[in-house]
């Protein structure tokens, strides 16, 4: 008999013990496939764009980490007196538009993504919760 919210309140009025589990032990774990069966076309579009843009995100990173090492460089080079300005200034701005870049993309991709999760769980619970 499946549990069900009457189920259960007339079970607690009787005094009566559950036959079932509420939690299923040997359930089956849900495979990838499974979990993207109820995607449709827009939902696929939206996850392959947030792909493409979650790759572009991290491809920023070794250059923020190359412009980063780089500007420290130039920083630690102010002791010996050999500072200079513009290449403090053009790795600055080197930063200031990876920085943006990454931004943009995890901002693309973070909405892309939720948006298609956010569809997928309403086909779910309009399927399978009634």
């Amino acid at each position: 008999e499946p549990l069900s919210a009457s189920l259960l309140e007339d079970k607690a009025v009787k005094g009566e013990a559950l036959q079932a589990p509420l939690l299923m032990q040997d359930a089956k774990a849900s495979s990838l496939c499974d979990l993207l069966s109820m995607a449709a076309g827009l939902d696929w579009l939206l996850l392959f764009i947030g792909v493409l843009f979650s790759i572009a995100a991290g491809s920023c990173l070794p250059a923020v980490l190359y412009y980063f090492s780089e500007s420290i460089q130039t920083v630690g080079n102010a002791s010996a007196g050999s500072f200079d300005l513009d290449q403090m200034l053009q790795q600055s701005i080197a930063l200031l538009v990876l920085g943006t870049l990454q931004w943009f993309c995890i901002s693309i991709y973070s909405a892309a993504t939720d948006t298609a999760k956010s569809r997928m769980v309403a086909r779910y619970k309009k399927e399978y919760v009634k």
